[in-house]
């Protein structure tokens, strides 16, 4: 599975730390995730609340990035959706509550 990610101030440009290693600041930050719908008619798209994380940067780019992510915090804008990726079937919340994220490649 391909995911992505981006640093953006403000949706503008791409903005570089200086570098080090670096917390991510979840009041300024979002996890988002884009999935195909039944039989692939549409896209859903949901967010994570509550998530920690960081990134590397060497020579001026990103090398790394990590995150732990709160799985009750998914959000799709449907209660019933939500719930429904809460339960066994999907992320089993009750048995995984956090998922771990980390970049294998960085582009």
């Amino acid at each position: 599975m391909r995911s992505s990610f981006a640093i953006q101030s403000d949706g503008q440009e791409d903005v570089m730390a200086a570098d080090g290693s670096w917390s991510i600041d979840p009041q300024r930050s979002r996890i988002g995730f884009v999935a195909s719908h039944v039989f692939g008619l549409g896209r859903v798209k949901g967010t994570f609340a509550g998530f920690s994380g960081q990134i590397t940067v060497e020579g001026g780019e990103l090398t790394a990035a990590r995150a732990a992510i709160a799985a009750t915090g998914v959000a799709t804008g449907s209660a019933r959706r939500d719930a429904d990726l809460r339960s066994p079937a999907f992320l089993d919340v009750e048995s995984h509550p956090e998922i771990a994220y980390a970049a294998t490649e960085v582009e």
